[in-house]
């Protein structure tokens, strides 16, 4: 064939355009291929952001737990067992605009602070103010926390702690200076 003859340019115009159209169709699959694997990195990043968020937070979270002291000498009654509560931060940051409630049996004590720092604890009752305890009236004496705080980020946590008091003795004998209460923080409802 040559292009004097009258099908040489339909002919050439045609294998043109078969080429193009498999190149259309290879570009086409490449572009596919470029849109999954963007889909992927971008889903990759955004796990890895959200872990960072989370680890950072963690360095900032407050946790709150009840805690308790015997109080000593005259400032005990002869009878029962008369004790300090409190509300400490274990956790690494503070605890920003604090209303928890702490209660056990019938008697509930509510704690709004502006702030209660890492390692702080804030007394809610305090001597005349603290109920006796018998433990030979009750097998189980827990005392509960709950309520909201902020961490330093502003995130807004949900407070849940149990303090199972008659854990503390074996006998009817007072507690240790300075014994704290196993804490359980619920999961966050917001992030």
């Amino acid at each position: 064939m040559s292009p004097n003859d009258p099908n040489f340019w339909p002919a050439v115009t045609a294998v043109a355009t078969v080429l193009y159209t498999l190149a259309t169709f290879v570009l086409v699959g490449v572009t596919v291929a470029n849109v999954l694997l963007v889909r992927r990195y971008i889903a990759t990043n955004q796990r890895l952001v959200e872990e960072a968020r989370k680890s950072r937070a963690a360095v900032f979270r407050p946790i709150l737990v009840p805690v308790f002291r015997e109080l000593e000498g005259d400032e005990k009654f002869f009878t029962g067992y008369k004790l300090r509560w409190g509300i400490e931060n274990i956790g690494p940051g503070p605890a920003l605009d604090v209303d928890v409630t702490i209660r056990y049996g019938r008697l509930a004590r509510r704690l709004q602070r502006p702030m209660i720092r890492s390692g702080e604890t804030r007394r809610v009752l305090d001597g005349e103010g603290s109920p006796r305890l018998d433990l030979r009236e009750s097998d189980d004496f827990t005392v509960y926390l709950e309520g909201t705080c902020r961490d330093a980020y502003g995130e807004p946590h949900d407070v849940w702690a149990a303090l199972p008091v008659a854990d503390r003795w074996e006998s009817p004998a007072p507690a240790s200076e300075g014994a704290t209460g196993a804490d359980h923080q619920k999961e966050d409802s917001v992030g």
